[in-house]
């Protein structure tokens, strides 16, 4: 088994700065498909298999969330109610029963998490993100999987990026009811003074429709979204979480910057998870593992390592190359290629001795042999 040491060591490293990596890579290249909350459309025609609809204790509708790792939701810190009980996932139409409709799932709240800063019941709305965490595993499949989180300090979203806001929110300002049917609209983010009168805090952001719609009541704790190549790939990545706004629904709504939440979200998820790395570590399977640095296609070192996920191996900065295309990760059951080198951001060849550790992100998953 692995041991705590280990384990302390590889949570250090993802808490520190220096690595840059996606929430949940199941999320990678799927993009926004389809048809285009007040003046929103039918969504039903686009993928929103990340979509999570919460759920209290009688059974009635709360917010939206979006499922950004197999065990966590992300939504809005004020959604997070005394009595929440159940998330759905796979759903788009919450007048259809959850025993009538095959796609959708039922996830039974383990612990709602708001950002500590966050205060209910205050105003101004300030620090609005929180995450569930789901009793059970999610098994993700066509119509239930992860929506991109980017954990990277350098990335930074412009003003006027255009992305599209999604919910069960009321499609009209004065009607009582909230829609059954899930809704987008496509906004616009503004440059921060546009929208200095609805801000309190550069962790927020505003949006705004061409055509006068908004985000409305029932839409809080859903994503805003877009499109975003990120590591040589296009996926669709959450850039904000629905907030609040106009009563009238009909002007600049404002949103949680994800962006600046992205350490948290991170560390929280890795606080509250199951406390081993990989449920099936442990073995012969997972040691022995030879590191093979080559050169113009010849062999010219190898490196010991230990696979500590289906995904990761940890080994030694020393001697390994800037350039993952030189190295293969080699054992008795797989040969597989690396994808992306994580050396300690404080490692120095000149001081080897030092901080002399690094994970190698594999180009495909390994699995347990029989």
């Amino acid at each position: 088994m692995m041991s705590v040491s280990l384990l302390a060591l590889f949570a250090f490293l993802l808490s520190h700065q220096g690595l840059a990596y996606l929430l949940d890579r199941a999320c990678e290249g799927h993009i926004e498909l389809g048809l285009k909350v007040t003046l929103g459309t039918d969504a039903r025609g686009i993928d929103t298999a990340w979509m999570a609809s919460l759920y209290r204790s009688e059974n009635k509708f709360v917010c939206g969330g979006t499922l950004v790792t197999n065990r966590f939701v992300l939504t809005a810190a004020h959604c997070l109610v005394d009595d929440l009980r159940f998330v759905r996932l796979g759903e788009k139409d919450r007048s259809c029963k959850t025993s009538n409709c095959e796609v959708v799932r039922e996830f039974t709240v383990s612990r709602a998490i708001p950002y500590p800063r966050f205060q209910l019941n205050t105003f101004p709305i300030m620090y609005d993100i929180g995450l569930i965490r789901l009793k059970d595993t999610v098994d993700y499949n066509a119509f239930i999987r992860p929506i991109c989180i980017i954990v990277d300090s350098a990335v930074h979203f412009p003003d006027n990026i255009k992305g599209r806001a999604y919910g069960w929110g009321k499609t009209k300002p004065f009607v009582p009811v909230l829609s059954d049917i899930i809704m987008s609209i496509t906004l616009t983010r503004k440059r921060q003074k546009e929208c200095s009168h609805l801000l309190f805090s550069n962790d927020q952001f505003c949006a705004e429709s061409s055509n006068g719609g908004d985000t409305c009541t029932g839409d809080s704790g859903g994503p805003l979204a877009v499109d975003y190549v990120y590591q040589g790939t296009k996926s669709y990545v959450q850039i904000g979480i629905v907030s609040y706004g106009s009563l009238l629904c009909n002007s600049k709504g404002v949103y949680t910057n994800v962006e600046s939440y992205q350490d948290w979200i991170a560390e929280t998820v890795q606080k509250y998870n199951d406390p081993l790395l990989f449920e099936e570590c442990g073995g012969h399977w997972a040691v022995d593992i030879i590191v093979r640095v080559s050169e113009s296609f010849r062999l010219v070192n190898t490196i010991k390592g230990t696979l500590i996920t289906d995904r990761f191996v940890l080994t030694v900065a020393k001697g390994l190359p800037t350039d993952a295309s030189k190295i293969t990760v080699k054992s008795k059951y797989f040969d597989v290629d690396v994808l992306k080198i994580d050396k300690h951001p404080r490692f120095s060849p000149s001081k080897p001795k030092r901080n002399n550790i690094a994970l190698l992100e594999l180009a495909q998953q390994v699995t347990k042999p029989c």
